[in-house]
């Protein structure tokens, strides 16, 4: 990874640190935007987020139909932070408690691999505001190596696609 995307990277860790909960926006079949609040999974290092859903979700099925995703990071006093990208879905959880937090269980009931899908997004760019006055900064995560790729093929936790 190059020197300037890791310090995207790390940015957007640090912009998002301490936020556990996004705003995942999805489209629905009616091409109407479709929000939820969800828990977002980070891997050290990873640009790429990850999250959890029951396998017969809106929100799956919603991501099979249409791959583009906004997430949405809010903290009011200090940071707002919007992150575009594309989802892909994962199933056949082996190890659920890799990953798993009480935050997660919140939205997600049970941990059987069958009825759990991890939504995988690839990063695509980063607006945010560092204070409600502040203009706005960018990070592009454009894909150096093969315009369009994910950041890296990550297994993530272990799941098998």
């Amino acid at each position: 990874m190059s020197t300037n995307a890791e310090n995207d990277v790390a940015k957007l860790r640090s912009l998002i640190a301490g936020i556990d909960v996004a705003m995942f926006v999805t489209v629905d079949r009616d091409g109407q935007p479709s929000s939820r609040p969800m828990t977002a999974i980070t891997i050290p290092g990873e640009a790429d987020l990850w999250f959890a859903a029951p396998s017969n979700s809106p929100v799956a099925n919603e991501v099979r139909a249409c791959a583009h995703v906004t997430l949405h990071f809010i903290e009011p006093s200090s940071r707002f932070v919007v992150v575009t990208g594309r989802a892909h879905l994962h199933r056949g959880l082996e190890e659920p408690d890799d990953f798993w937090t009480p935050d997660i269980d919140r939205w997600v009931p049970g941990r059987q691999a069958d009825e759990v899908t991890l939504i995988h997004v690839n990063v695509d760019g980063v607006e945010y505001w560092e204070t409600p006055d502040s203009p706005p900064g960018y990070l592009p995560f454009v894909r150096a190596v093969g315009v369009g790729q994910p950041t890296r093929h990550h297994p993530g936790p272990a799941f098998q696609h």
